[in-house]
């Protein structure tokens, strides 16, 4: 996991969805972390019939992110939307 108190300022991350099928979520992040996506789920262990989000990123970049949107929605079958990230 990188160091996300190294992240100054406001950063970005790209909600790809919320599924249920856990199984589909994992063949989903492998895809997108082979495409060379830093991917995390939340919660961070899919559970089948339990909503897992995918997201990619954080990258203080929200341009990097939003020229990346096109790929990532092909590589993963979703819609994915922009999204602020926020350290808790």
């Amino acid at each position: 996991m990188p160091k996300l108190q190294a992240l100054k300022g406001q950063a970005w991350v790209v909600q790809l969805g919320a599924l249920k099928n856990a199984d589909k979520v994992s063949e989903i992040v492998a895809k997108l972390r082979l495409s060379g996506y830093r991917v995390y789920t939340s919660p961070p262990a899919p559970a089948q019939g339990q909503i897992t989000r995918i997201f990619v990123g954080p990258d203080a970049s929200k341009e990097k992110l939003q020229s990346a949107l096109g790929e990532l929605n092909q590589l993963s079958g979703l819609n994915g939307q922009l999204r602020p990230y926020s350290v808790h």
